[in-house]
């Protein structure tokens, strides 16, 4: 776990807090930085995520700021179930990440003639 502390905080601002809204409670790390997003991860019991990318045009000019967001959708061990996570950076460093637990409805559709 050391390593990964080690690893991370090159990537997560020490003051980077994470939270996950489950319905009528939250669940949040005690710890911040790369310790709380081991914490967190830890806490998730995550097998797989998705992420949706859409083609980017030209490229802009930023303010002097780089700031965006990642949103991933966490699937867990439970079917049906899994946690939407956003994640905001600023100049490449992850400062927040919150989510809200989730009920996953898939199907197909039909095609009728």
């Amino acid at each position: 776990m050391a390593a990964d502390s080690t690893s991370l905080a090159q990537l997560v601002s020490p003051d980077a807090e994470f939270s996950v809204f489950r319905g009528d409670y939250s669940t949040s790390a005690k710890a911040k930085g790369p310790a709380g997003a081991i914490e967190m991860v830890a806490d998730m019991d995550v097998v797989s995520y998705q992420t949706l990318l859409t083609p980017r045009g030209p490229i802009a000019v930023m303010p002097s700021e780089c700031l965006w967001t990642a949103t991933l959708l966490l699937r867990t061990h439970e079917d049906g179930r899994g946690i939407t996570m956003r994640f905001k950076f600023v100049d490449g460093r992850l400062i927040p990440a919150r989510g809200d637990e989730v009920e996953i409805l898939e199907g197909k559709l039909t095609q009728t003639e």
